[in-house]
């Protein structure tokens, strides 16, 4: 069994032109390398889904304003809450 392996190791070797101990040292560099270079992207991917997730929760809601005239409910409720607040004061009278 372990000649099998080693013969599998010897053609794979073959296969990517890897001729010495240096040549293997070389990939183990590559691939740390590599495995950096990917969680770096995966984090900036992630930075950047957050970005998009903010920028589409914005547009969600600047549709709502837009399709449900929000702006204009918004002023009418303000001005019905300070028409309750004055008709609701109290009036103090000096004699």
């Amino acid at each position: 069994m372990g000649q099998v392996k080693q013969a599998a190791a010897c053609e794979i070797a073959d296969k990517h032109d890897v001729k010495s101990e240096d040549d293997i040292a070389n990939l183990e560099k590559s691939l740390k390398l590599l495995q950096s270079e990917v969680k770096s992207v995966k984090a900036e991917l992630s930075n950047e889904q957050l970005k998009l997730k903010r920028v589409s929760d914005l547009i969600a809601a600047y549709e709502k304003i837009v399709e449900g005239n929000y702006i204009d409910r918004l002023i009418k409720a303000q001005k019905n809450l300070a028409q309750s607040r004055t008709a609701e004061a109290p009036t103090i009278i000096i004699s």
